[in-house]
């Protein structure tokens, strides 16, 4: 049992050495990407340039219909706040940039899931969809902009699940999906041949919890919206257990198709953006920290320039900074409770009034309770490893009383 517990805790520092050492050496890959030049600057010199038909239509438009679902957070999500709901996320607060420039209303349409938003964008009753991926589903009656979020794919999965590598390994287990999101599109469409139990959920967040209490065994979520809700909801069961095939989700916005005079209106207020508008989106909501040896420029360049990959980095860096939190908080709690039962324990074989003693397979004492001092005339140090059949032991055996 002894050995067992030091063998535990001899590993765990190797171990923590082992995930700060891929911490450093992720950084070493972020540092090695090539700072940007003018590149930059330029982005933030766009400016927005409206056609003559592109101004009738926003004033024929002033109130513009948004499709945002429920729960896609950090992205977009709807919550409660005194009666009242609020449009919150990345995406909403780049929205309210939208409506500065452009001088209209976004109203997202309350109460709606993001499945019924699509049936709504087909009958036309929905303008704007903010936040959307690309399926050739949806292209079928949506008019795209070119994404302006991109964040990397990742199975999630439970700690004690069974290893997965890849997107085909999911073959044969439950995954949790929803079925308006276009990770299921791509299921559908790219991997058919698999056989893959699928368990619908109602959005991102109970996809996750639907891994974590066991209905089912994995799922495919964008990494930012799953460390979002990981940290949100305390899903400190759950892991990255592989990157897909798909590296990222490309996030656009899209309007109905007979509408796609919008979707150039909308390119353009997004070109727009500046780069300290997006990073301070990103820092609000993501949370990406810099650290004090690195330059904030030169970290936002290597981030700018990087794109999903830098993201993805930094991305795994907050991960494992989380994880390597947690871990510590449950190794620091395990100590604790670890030294007060040993101090307990050595109360116990300090003042008892029996005989104790414990043996090995050999029959040689590990422990002795303070009494043997008195009884045998010897400090306990010197009987220790000493075996029961020892003279020292043999006059005074009929005094014993046992505890194996």
């Amino acid at each position: 049992m002894f050995d067992n517990i030091l063998e535990r805790r001899n590993s765990e520092p190797h171990a923590i050495r082992t995930k700060a050492l891929c911490l450093l050496a992720t950084v070493l890959v972020l540092l090695s990407i090539p700072c940007l030049g003018e590149e930059v600057q330029a982005a933030e010199q766009l400016t927005l340039d409206l056609t003559p038909e592109e101004r009738a239509f926003l004033v024929e438009h002033p109130i513009l219909k948004l499709g945002v679902g429920v729960a896609f957070p950090p992205f977009q999500y709807v919550e409660e706040e005194d009666g009242r709901r609020l449009f919150k996320g990345m995406v909403a607060d780049t929205v309210l940039l939208l409506e500065q420039r452009l001088g209209v209303r976004m109203v997202p349409v309350w109460d709606v899931t993001f499945a019924q938003a699509l049936d709504m964008g087909k009958a036309g009753a929905i303008d704007i969809f903010p936040c959307i991926a690309w399926t050739p589903e949806r292209a079928e009656f949506l008019a795209f902009t070119r994404p302006y979020l991109s964040y990397p794919l990742v199975i999630v999965s439970r700690d004690d699940t069974t290893f997965i590598g890849s997107v085909e390994e999911l073959h044969g287990r439950k995954v949790a999906e929803v079925k308006a999101l276009a990770t299921y599109s791509k299921f559908i469409n790219e991997l058919p041949h698999l056989a893959i139990d699928f368990v619908f959920e109602k959005d991102t967040q109970a996809m996750l919890e639907a891994v974590s209490f066991g209905r089912a065994e994995a799922c495919v979520v964008d990494l930012a919206v799953a460390s979002y809700v990981i940290n949100k909801r305390g899903l400190s069961n759950l892991k990255v257990a592989a990157p897909t095939r798909w590296d990222e989700t490309r996030l656009a916005m899209a309007v109905p198709k007979d509408r796609a005079i919008l979707a150039k209106i909308l390119q353009k207020a997004l070109d727009s953006l500046t780069f300290n508008e997006k990073d301070a989106l990103r820092q609000r909501w993501i949370g990406l920290n810099i650290s004090p040896l690195m330059s904030p420029i030169l970290f936002r360049r290597i981030l700018l320039q990087g794109g999903g990959a830098a993201l993805l980095v930094v991305a795994v860096i907050l991960w494992w900074n989380r994880r390597l939190r947690l871990e510590m908080a449950e190794r620091k709690r395990a100590e604790d409770a670890l030294r007060e039962s040993e101090e307990q324990f050595d109360l116990f074989m300090t003042h008892c009034p029996i005989y104790v003693f414990f043996k090995d397979e050999n029959i040689k004492t590990l422990r002795l309770s303070r009494n043997y001092e008195q009884m045998l005339g010897r400090p306990l140090k010197d009987l220790m490893g000493k075996s029961m059949s020892d003279r020292s032991f043999a006059a005074n055996t009929h005094s014993f009383s046992k505890i194996q």
